[in-house]
């Protein structure tokens, strides 16, 4: 067949006609009452209707389980440049990834930044800082996914597997090179290997104009809005007023698909009014620990019980325990004599008690060199300046910062204070006699508090 020549007017004619069409779903009764109403139209007519019939029942069954309506940006009107729809999650369902990779998981699956589980039935969780925080005694989640950056998972698998147990349990992973991303599945139910198959196999890299909230964990609010613009994002911050420790809602959540440069609110959710104070939570439910001195691990087994070698001196009876406003977690500082060291664990309130999440051990060499700080034999933080400031500015999550500053230690008349950076920032004082107190209300100049605390004194 000779081909036309490319300036052949009907070429371009036939290309516009063929852009111009709209294809529709297919609407059987309608098509069925227009062939009747015209039967005596000559066979060909006939014939070229049922073509089209053809073409649309194909491309409706190409479809068929996708939703009918797509994904599209809030606000974009028809016929304005816009980004590729994609199809919205099957009913009960939401797209949640990272990267712009995303999975089909039930809707009211929460999402968290910390990569140690909060125990719910089932949930997604951020693993980028999963190296570097050990999770141990956690209760387990039924089903989870976890996201984990590449850089920071050493062994990305696409394994897949279920064990004997009853119900079993079955994991499963993915690896997308190009979007430097994996995702790890883990269930335990009767049904987990076809659950584990269904969202693995529901993975998608989303289209072009797309991507999904970024996850920051470790971020203040000032510094999660400074990056939040730098990747070209519009971000609005509601303002309540409220200082003291708060906890950074995000809309849409986080995980969820954007169109890029797309607008995100940052509320700051807790804290308490400004000029207010906030009387402290006692935790009465979290035992002080033993007095043996050589024994002293908070009921916690596995890797956490090993202490630190970059503590320098024993552990003493003191420990430090700061719950959230609804008294469902609480974190555990343990500090040691000469003041450089101290074990951190990280708790959640379940019905038969508390359950630790996760477990620091951290010492540091060098008083003056707050960067001197280590975890485990590793920088507890890294590239997250300005970590040591004493005002209080730096990271919070899951790494935790202890800090000796005379300053501190000086306005509130103590033998020693402490600054700690993370899920609870504050002064926290060490006494000569071996008790530990927490200062309350102390308010730092970007406007933290501790407002909780219990006090477990040491004894000889």
């Amino acid at each position: 067949m000779t081909e036309p020549a490319p300036e052949d007017r009907r070429v371009e004619l036939l290309t516009r006609a063929r852009d111009a069409i709209v294809v529709a779903p297919l609407d059987a009764g309608r098509l069925v009452g227009l062939a009747r109403s015209r039967r005596r139209r000559r066979r060909g007519a006939a014939a070229a209707v049922l073509a089209s019939a053809l073409v649309v029942t194909v491309l409706a069954v190409t479809n068929l389980g996708a939703d009918n309506n797509p994904v599209r940006p809030a606000g974009a009107v028809d016929g304005e440049h816009e980004s590729t729809p994609f199809p919205a999650p099957p009913a009960g369902m939401k797209w949640v990834g990272q990267n712009g990779v995303v999975v089909a998981v039930p809707a009211l699956w929460p999402v968290s930044e910390s990569p140690c589980g909060t125990g719910a039935p089932g949930e997604v969780l951020d693993g980028t800082m999963a190296s570097s925080v050990g999770c141990i005694l956690q209760p387990q989640s039924i089903a989870r996914v976890m996201f984990t950056p590449l850089a920071a998972d050493p062994f990305p698998t696409t394994a897949r597997g279920c064990d004997e147990s009853a119900p079993p349990f079955c994991y499963g992973g993915e690896v997308f090179p190009d979007q430097g991303m994996s995702v790890w599945v883990s269930i335990k139910l009767d049904d987990a290997e076809a659950q584990v198959k269904r969202i693995l196999g529901s993975a998608m890299v989303l289209p072009a104009g797309w991507t999904t909230v970024p996850f920051d964990s470790g971020a203040a609010l000032a510094e999660r809005v400074t990056r939040l613009e730098q990747a070209g994002f519009t971000v609005e911050v509601t303002d309540s007023g409220a200082v003291g420790r708060f906890n950074i809602h995000t809309t849409p959540e986080l995980g969820a698909p954007i169109e890029e440069g797309a607008t995100i609110t940052l509320s700051a959710v807790g804290g308490v009014p400004a000029g207010g104070a906030e009387a402290p939570v006692e935790v009465a439910a979290l035992p002080c620990p033993p007095t043996d001195r050589g024994a002293v691990d908070l009921d916690v087994s596995g890797p956490g019980r090993a202490r630190p070698e970059e503590a320098a001196a024993p552990y003493i009876d003191a420990v430090l325990v700061l719950a959230s406003r609804t008294q469902t977690q609480a974190t555990v500082y343990e500090v040691a004599e000469n003041g450089l060291a101290a074990r951190v664990f990280f708790l959640s309130r379940r019905p038969d008690g508390w359950w630790p999440d996760a477990y620091q051990g951290c010492g540091k060499d060098d008083a003056a060199t707050p960067s001197a700080l280590t975890c485990g034999g590793r920088s507890m933080i890294s590239a997250a300046p300005p970590f040591g400031n004493p005002d209080g500015v730096g990271t919070r999550g899951e790494a935790i910062g202890v800090f000796l500053t005379s300053r501190v230690a000086a306005a509130l008349d103590s033998t020693a204070a402490y600054v700690i950076e993370g899920p609870g920032r504050g002064a926290w004082l060490l006494r000569d006699d071996g008790s530990a107190h927490a200062h309350v209300n102390f308010e730092t100049s970007n406007g933290y508090a501790v407002w909780g605390y219990q006090a477990c004194a040491g004894q000889p």
